[in-house]
């Protein structure tokens, strides 16, 4: 479906897959776009430790997860 998939490891690691692209990227905030609308990822030390065309991992402090369409 393409739908996005996101996997947590406690509040430090977070991997989604099958997202389409990067809207905004700080250490406090990363917006990423899907193809169901928007994923935030609020914290404190965000770093993208790496990324594909369809999977990205985020490493920090996690914080909140919203989603926006």
């Amino acid at each position: 479906m393409g739908l996005p998939v996101l996997t947590m490891v406690g509040q430090v690691e977070l991997n989604i897959e099958n997202y389409r692209g990067m809207i905004e990227y700080t250490d406090v905030l990363i917006r990423v776009r899907t193809k169901s609308g928007q994923i935030r990822v609020n914290g404190r030390g965000l770093k993208i430790a790496y990324y594909t065309n369809d999977e990205m991992k985020i490493n920090g402090r996690i914080e909140s997860i919203e989603y926006q369409n």
